[in-house]
């Protein structure tokens, strides 16, 4: 039998029409107005958890960003951005946070982006 995925719950948890995605959707309205108020950017970037099943997620990782844009931030999906090694850039095999080396990536993803300009 095979061993119950942990990535399961995060894609269930933010399916269409899900609590877990009208909190999605709710936070970034309240951002977007946030920014809107005060004349800033918005900028996103959907990180994934560095984990080697990461890429399981993408689907949700891509409609975060799609409805980021929707309301008007720059946004990016980071999965790509780390050649497939995400659980080699986790801060430990039991933390999939990113590691340091993962953050020299974001900076340089970043930095791009800033550099464009919204």
């Amino acid at each position: 039998m095979a061993k119950p995925s942990k990535v399961a719950p995060l894609v269930r948890q933010h399916e269409r029409g899900s609590d877990g995605w009208r909190r999605v959707d709710e936070g970034l309205t309240r951002i977007a107005a946030w920014c809107r108020e005060r004349k800033i950017p918005k900028y996103l970037i959907a990180m994934p958890l560095f984990s080697a099943n990461a890429d399981t997620y993408r689907e949700v990782l891509d409609r975060v960003v799609v409805l980021a844009r929707s309301k008007g931030f720059v946004a990016h999906n980071a999965l790509d951005d780390f050649g497939g090694k995400w659980a080699d850039l986790a801060v430990s095999a039991w933390d999939a946070h990113p590691g340091a080396g993962a953050h020299a990536i974001l900076a340089k993803r970043l930095f791009k982006l800033l550099s464009k300009g919204p």
